[in-house]
């Protein structure tokens, strides 16, 4: 996302959770190299990206196409999770298919569910959110 004041928000909420946010990448190989270097437990991924090198599509193909393996680094631990405004069901079923942990239309929820929702993932729980959760 590239609202700059979003980032800073969810990244406040999560730090409030004791999430560790290690860093914002933008779409580009560098994406791949910082995922290599800090070896997230989680990965959250706009599906759109404005600069036309990589999408998350792209970032998720990378990691999962490579046998769990990029530079001969594991990434097998890493949970992937697409953060978007993407509520398509044709986005949702491609993220599906390749193995995302997690799909969630930032629209549909607050920054406090966010972080509930990432500790669901972290722990191993596929999470989906493409309606409102105030309609539960």
């Amino acid at each position: 996302d590239k609202d700059k004041y979003t980032l800073n928000m969810y990244k406040q909420k999560l730090i409030k959770q004791n999430i560790d946010v290690l860093d914002f990448i933008d779409y580009s190989d560098d994406a791949l190299s910082h995922i290599i270097k800090f070896h997230p437990e989680v990965i959250t991924c706009e599906i759109v990206s404005n600069e036309g090198v990589l999408d998350g599509f792209d970032i998720l193909r990378s990691i999962r196409r490579s046998g769990e393996m990029i530079k001969g680094k594991s990434l097998s631990h890493t949970r992937f999770v697409f953060l978007t405004n993407q509520g398509q069901s044709h986005d949702l079923k491609q993220a599906l298919g390749m193995g995302v942990d997690g799909y969630i239309v930032k629209a549909k929820i607050t920054p406090d569910e966010l972080t509930e929702f990432l500790n669901e993932v972290n722990n191993g729980v596929k999470v989906i959110v493409v309606e409102d959760t105030s309609k539960k």
